[in-house]
């Protein structure tokens, strides 16, 4: 530590000073002194922190009021236009479509660790994985035909960028949702930190007062 002092003790919550010789005092005060400098630093720097964070907070909580008129917004528009059975199917042709996706690269990942395996149990392991992952993707192919026939080729291609749009502020929403309890924990932590800099800072000098005293009494 920057702060060892002959006759001198930190202790776990507090801050407690021993005064042995004459003149002890004055060492501890200049000792001290170092910590007390980083204490400081510790102080503005939790403090920039929380001022940051608080604003940070703000606009994020800001954004997230403005996004949610957006949507709710467009929610009721897209209902009233094309009624919410239409919308909801169109939501569903999009998880379907999105499955769709993911199983087709699932089918070509395994497809390739089928012509890469050369060790009789390993390929046919692989194949194993590639049969499934064709029956996934026979599954989402026909889940997204099924919604697809129940909107309709026309209407479909009319609704779906209003309906990825509103997914979109849908998922925009969730994100600031998630982000604002973070940034609140991260601001109590740094208050945390500020007050914890505060109360070394005041045992700090109720000890140097506390030696002063003792010393001013051993005259």
């Amino acid at each position: 530590s920057c702060c060892q002092v002959k006759n001198s003790q930190l202790e776990q919550g507090g801050v407690s000073i021993r005064v042995g010789q004459k003149g002890d005092v004055v060492l501890v005060q200049r000792s001290m002194s170092v910590l007390v400098c980083e204490l400081l630093d510790d102080m503005n720097r939790a403090s920039d922190e929380v001022n940051a964070l608080e604003l940070q907070g703000w606009k994020v909580q800001q954004r997230f009021r403005l996004r949610l008129a957006h949507w709710r917004q467009h929610h009721q528009d897209l209902h009233e236009q094309h009624g919410t059975k239409t919308v909801e199917h169109a939501n569903r042709f999009l998880e379907a479509d999105e499955s769709l996706q993911v199983a087709q690269g699932r089918v070509q990942a395994t497809l390739q660790a089928v012509a890469a395996s050369e060790a009789a149990e390993i390929h046919r392991a692989h194949e194993v994985e590639h049969a499934k992952a064709l029956r996934a993707f026979e599954d989402a192919r026909q889940s997204a035909q099924h919604w697809r026939r129940k909107v309709g080729d026309l209407k479909l291609e009319n609704i779906l960028p209003s309906v990825r749009l509103l997914r979109a502020h849908a998922a925009k929403l969730a994100s600031d949702h998630r982000r604002i309890p973070l940034l609140a924990e991260q601001l109590r932590a740094s208050k945390g930190s500020y007050g914890s800099a505060m109360a070394e800072l005041e045992a700090i000098s109720n000890s140097i007062h506390a030696s002063r005293s003792q010393a001013v009494a051993s005259h």
